[in-house]
């Protein structure tokens, strides 16, 4: 019986080490991304956007700076 609660506490820890592992994988992901998203927009290059039609649009100054402010939350946010 104990070595029954020994094996089941060996396995929950593998299960919670594992489940850590994957959100810090993934949050290291969103890092990355959220930073490249954030390079693109500050790099002054021209970017288009789909509208409601699927139609392509440019970015105007005014998106852009929309753009880059959420960019930087994003950053924030996930690169801890």
């Amino acid at each position: 019986m104990e070595f029954r609660k020994r094996q089941q506490a060996r396995e929950d820890a593998e299960k919670k080490a594992a489940q850590e592992t994957a959100q810090k994988q993934a949050a290291q992901q969103n890092c990355t991304n959220a930073r490249n998203r954030l390079n693109s927009l500050q790099s002054g290059m021209r970017m288009v956007t789909i509208n409601a039609q699927g139609e392509r649009t440019f970015m105007d100054d005014t998106m852009r700076q929309n753009a880059i402010q959420d960019a930087q939350k994003e950053v924030s946010q996930w690169c801890k």
